[in-house]
């Protein structure tokens, strides 16, 4: 998947809109005196369309805002009930629903996968008997990540599951953190076995129902109020994106949802998994899901002393002293980003509308709720990406003009037809007005001669550059094609008319 942009030039001014909803405060607590306008500053320098903020400590919300738009073009306010894609933060919602399986005795983390899911087969079939479900958690299979394989391709999650076989072992069971989605499809699919429900009913009923997160959906058409669109910047402008593609991998980051339940969200986890006088999840299965499984190999910030390290569906680390448990969740136009303080019995989470820098605004949050001096994290941060827009946005425009400005392709009639992949979907190469396109997907890209046999097309939303290469035989005649995108080579045979 495309390494994540960050698109600058000047930013038109953010509308702010102002909803503060308080429970058990009359007014917002000093620390967040100034906060509206913070939250200003950094949307203007990050390119944020819109965007919904909320403070919890336990059951009581401290500061909760929306800023901006959902709809760039129609002027549509943020409001606590505005959906945002919240991508990989679902993966708290899939472990928290197999710890209600766990505690019911159906499910037990330590337990080999195959014993719930006996059709896996993975390349390795000695990995195959030997992860066990808590390494498909915590992402420690020692599997590559594999994400070319689903994205865009509008699998189902036994399509995907089948697929698993072509996943190839780059490191030793539980020695090292390689995050892979596929795998949340896989938990999905153990929660499906364990439970007789399909996982998005069974995560509806037995955990989103009892925490009264009311309009948290996975499918868009059933939502009860408005959803935030997905934006990009570039050029001076807010371009809208395709929407995000999860199917397959819903368990992996397949959820909606609004300020409003996510601040539920957080009290749920704050309250150590009760609703109200009803334990969702019992004591032990709350204190398996804030424990780390594995150190991640990312070192702290030079003030910190702690090693970063991931859990089941949640990551760790440390601010200034104090244990931090937070994930983000980047879905295609979208970034959600949760973080708790479980000493101080503090959460947060952060909803956008584009794919953003987030970490310095929950550490600002950090230091307000704490009384610490606020230390300025972002402008390190914004000062080394600015560079890298403008050399991102120039390289960007030239290469959408070179396929636009493409000549014709001699014989361009011989690189047409269907090419098949092993678990790939196949892709079809067509022609029109002496030119070539590539359809991948169901997505067609113009593509630009590089030199005989090899072409370029360019994505502007996920992949980036995609190089297509020819092989022919020695009569001349094209019998493959060598896509090179997502950082992977994926090699295509020419069907047979």
């Amino acid at each position: 998947m495309k390494k994540l942009k960050f698109n600058l030039i000047v930013m038109l001014p953010v509308l702010l809109a102002t909803n503060c909803l308080m429970s058990q405060n009359t007014s917002i607590p000093s620390a967040f005196n100034n906060y509206d306008e913070y939250v200003h500053e950094r949307m203007q320098e990050w390119n944020i369309p819109g965007m919904a903020i909320a403070v919890v400590k336990g059951d009581s919300v401290l500061f909760q805002n929306s800023y901006g738009y959902s709809d760039v073009e129609e002027k549509t306010k943020v409001t606590r009930h505005t959906l945002f894609a919240i991508g990989s933060c679902t993966k708290f919602f899939t472990t928290t629903a197999l710890s209600i399986l766990a505690d019911e005795k159906k499910v037990d983390f330590n337990d080999p996968v195959i014993k719930y899911y006996p059709s896996l087969k993975l390349k390795d079939t000695v990995l195959q008997q030997q992860i066990i479900v808590k390494d498909i958690l915590s992402h420690r299979t020692g599997l590559e990540r594999g994400d070319y394989i689903w994205y865009g391709a509008n699998y189902s999650r036994k399509e995907i599951l089948d697929r698993l076989v072509y996943l190839n072992t780059v490191a030793p069971v539980r020695e090292a953190f390689i995050y892979n989605n596929m795998m949340y499809s896989l938990a999905g699919t153990i929660i499906e076995k364990q439970s007789g429900l399909s996982y998005e009913t069974f995560v509806t009923q037995r955990v989103l129902t009892p925490i009264k997160m009311n309009n948290t959906v996975f499918d868009l058409t059933a939502a009860k109020s408005t959803y935030a669109l997905p934006y990009s910047y570039t050029n001076s402008n807010f371009r809208q994106l395709p929407m995000p593609q999860t199917k397959g991998v819903e368990p992996a980051g397949g959820i909606w949802s609004d300020l409003e339940d996510m601040t539920k969200w957080l009290s749920f986890h704050l309250s150590k998994g009760k609703v109200d006088t009803t334990q969702i999840v019992s004591a032990n299965g709350m204190n398996l899901l804030k424990t780390p499984v594995l150190f991640t190999g990312d070192r702290m910030r030079a003030d910190e002393s702690e090693y970063k390290s991931y859990g089941m569906g949640m990551g760790f680390s440390a601010y200034k002293g104090n244990r931090v448990m937070y994930h983000t969740g980047v879905a295609g136009g979208y970034t959600a980003h949760i973080a708790f303080l479980p000493e101080k019995n503090i959460g947060i989470v952060i909803l956008t509308n584009t794919e953003t820098y987030t970490v310095a605004m929950i550490d600002n949050v950090f230091d307000r709720v704490l009384g610490l001096e606020q230390t300025d994290w972002n402008t390190p941060v914004i000062n080394a990406v600015k560079e890298q827009w403008k050399e991102d946005e120039k390289s960007t425009n030239e290469q959408l003009l070179k396929i636009k400005n493409a000549g014709e392709v001699k014989d361009y009639a011989k690189y047409t037809g269907v090419f098949n992949h092993a678990f790939c979907k196949p892709v079809a190469i067509t022609n029109r007005l002496h030119k070539v396109f590539l359809n991948y997907n169901n997505v067609e890209y113009a593509m630009a001669t590089v030199k005989e046999n090899e072409f370029m097309a360019y994505d502007e939303n996920v992949f980036g550059e995609i190089s297509a290469t020819f092989s022919r035989d020695e009569k001349g005649n094209v019998t493959g094609l060598i896509l090179e995108l997502m950082g992977e080579k994926l090699d295509y045979i020419k069907a047979e008319n």
